[in-house]
């Protein structure tokens, strides 16, 4: 019985690690749903977190990174796709300059490409990243910036 529940520990403990691992941020500080659902104040949160783990993350460029940087660039593709009829100016605004990272992300999206990685491509997607975290904030001023 002891190692029998001692594995069920281990495989409980390993997913709860790796969910947990991929869902922090978010569940922390932001909100995504995979649906593409824009919440206008907690998604962008969530977004700006993950990327700038991202541009963080850029100097080790393993599978983990490589990883994080696939499932941002679904992440903002889904709620672009979704939110592409939006007529709240403000949403347009944002999945304009979700666009503009995703087309960063993309110049990473291949091994052989993040294996030549230089620093002018994170500054790059650090300059789009800079602008969709401005723009946010400016329109919500009251809360703390990432």
């Amino acid at each position: 019985m002891g190692s029998s529940y001692f594995y069920q520990l281990l495989v409980c403990g390993a997913v709860y690690y790796q969910t947990s691992q991929k869902t922090q941020a978010i569940e922390d500080n932001g909100y995504y749903e995979c649906s593409g659902k824009f919440d206008s104040k907690m998604t962008p949160v969530s977004n700006i977190l993950i990327i700038l783990k991202i541009i963080n993350g850029s100097n080790f460029c393993d599978d983990g990174w490589y990883q994080e940087v696939q499932e941002c660039q679904s992440i903002l593709n889904k709620q672009i796709q979704e939110n592409s009829n939006s007529k709240d100016p403000y949403v347009r605004q944002m999945m304009e300059l979700q666009q503009a990272i995703v087309k960063k992300l993309h110049s990473f999206s291949t091994k052989a490409w993040v294996n030549m990685l230089c620093e002018k491509d994170v500054d790059d997607l650090q300059k789009s990243y800079n602008a969709y975290h401005d723009y946010y904030y400016q329109h919500y001023s009251n809360e703390e910036a990432v």
